[in-house]
C-alpha cells in the first residue's frame, strides 16, 4: 500500500488535473463507512476541502479502476451542491410519503451519473503508479 503521502500526492495532481486547483482534498486513513464501497468522499464544497476514505476494494483494484474510483470521488466535488440543493427541495416540498423513495431514486441516478462522467473523466487523471511506500 502506498503510503499516506503518496496518496495524498496522487490526489492532489488529480484534483488538478480535473480544476479542483483551490480544493483541500485529503486523504483519511478510516475506511469508507459501509464496507461494499471502494471509496467514500466527505465534500465541504461551501469550503472547497474533501475528505476521501479508501476501502479495501480500493488498494485491490487495477491501476486503471484506481484512476476511475478517485475520479468518481473527486467528481462529487464538482457537483455536491447540486444534489444537495435537490435534497434540499425534496424534504421541503415533495408529500411526506414520497420523500424516501423521491430521495432513493435521486441518489440512485446521482451515482450513476457520476460514474458516467468519472468513466470519460478518469483518462485526465495521471496515471497510478503502485510504488511501496510512497
Amino acid at each position: 500500500m502506498p503510503s499516506r503521502r503518496g496518496l495524498a500526492r496522487y490526489l492532489r495532481r488529480s484534483a488538478d488535473a480535473l480544476g479542483l486547483h483551490r480544493w483541500r482534498i485529503t486523504a483519511l486513513s478510516d475506511p469508507p463507512r459501509s464496507e461494499d464501497d471502494d471509496a467514500e468522499v466527505i465534500v465541504h464544497a461551501e469550503a472547497r476541502r474533501a475528505e476521501v476514505r479508501f476501502g479495501p476494494g480500493f488498494w485491490e483494484a487495477s491501476a486503471a479502476d484506481k484512476r476511475r474510483i478517485v475520479a468518481h470521488e473527486l467528481v462529487h466535488c464538482l457537483t455536491m451542491h447540486t444534489i444537495m440543493g435537490y435534497e434540499s427541495v425534496i424534504v421541503a416540498h415533495a408529500p411526506p410519503a414520497a420523500v424516501e423513495s423521491l430521495l432513493a431514486l435521486l441518489t440512485d441516478q446521482y451515482e450513476r451519473d457520476t460514474e458516467a462522467l468519472a468513466l470519460l473523466l478518469a483518462p485526465r487523471l495521471p496515471v497510478w503508479v503502485d510504488r511501496r511506500g510512497g
